[in-house]
């Protein structure tokens, strides 16, 4: 079934599912919408040519609403089994899929907690925020003080859920935030600069940490694995 601007509707991934013990996310910075549906559909079949490979239990492919970038979002039993494949299970990591999407060596995360989580309703749109962070420690302590910060509030209309992920070095935090609609996103930023900006103010208050931004997503082509 075909969807907005070329995408393909396909289930979401469970993303706090409790076998997932590691998480693999690449995003290929595309530059324009024509080269973003090329990258996607080529790395769509790519991944269609063949079943998941041993320990992976899913794999999402998802466009940016701008037109500009392609995100990979890979969820494995845990990194060793992804390393087990990387080292002898598939082709190697060299070579263009499509112009401006190349094979490389995707980042390493772990769901660390899970947040303002409203279940049983479906994700229509995919906020990508990410954070340079210093070190683990830093990452956590970032993570910890958003969660109890908003304990407790209200989710804000659309607002289903944010999956915070840790690099395994530590040098980054990544929120998988999860909106019923785009504008449903936009709302809560506007509501979020009228109310004085919390959120901001919280994340200046922390030691080691640097946002780097938001990008929102679209899901393309979700390929699952065995049930959780």
């Amino acid at each position: 079934m075909t969807g907005p601007a070329g995408t393909t509707e396909q289930q979401h991934p469970d993303i706090s599912r409790a076998d997932a013990g590691a998480v693999l996310i690449d995003q290929w910075d595309v530059g324009t919408r024509e080269r973003q549906r090329a990258g996607a559909a080529a790395l769509a079949r790519l991944w269609r040519s063949a079943p998941l490979p041993g320990g992976c239990l899913s794999r999402n492919l998802y466009v940016s609403d701008d037109g500009t970038a392609v995100l990979a979002y890979e969820q494995w039993r845990s990194h060793e089994a992804y390393r087990r494949f990387a080292e002898t299970g598939r082709p190697p990591l060299t070579g263009e899929v499509a112009p401006g999407v190349e094979r490389r060596e995707p980042a390493a995360y772990r769901l660390y907690r899970t947040g303002l989580t409203a279940r049983g309703r479906t994700p229509g749109s995919i906020v990508i925020i990410r954070f340079d962070t210093r070190d683990e420690r830093a990452a956590r302590a970032l993570v910890d003080g958003l969660i109890e910060e908003f304990a407790g509030a209200d989710l804000p209309g659309g607002g289903l859920a944010s999956h915070f992920h840790i690099a395994v070095d530590g040098s980054r935090m990544l929120n998988y935030a999860e909106f019923t609609d785009a504008a449903s996103h936009e709302a809560v930023i506007e509501a979020s600069t009228r109310g004085g900006n919390r959120l901001g103010s919280l994340i200046a208050r922390m030691d080691g940490v640097t946002p780097l931004g938001f990008r929102r997503y679209t899901l393309h082509t979700g390929v699952p694995g065995a049930p959780v």
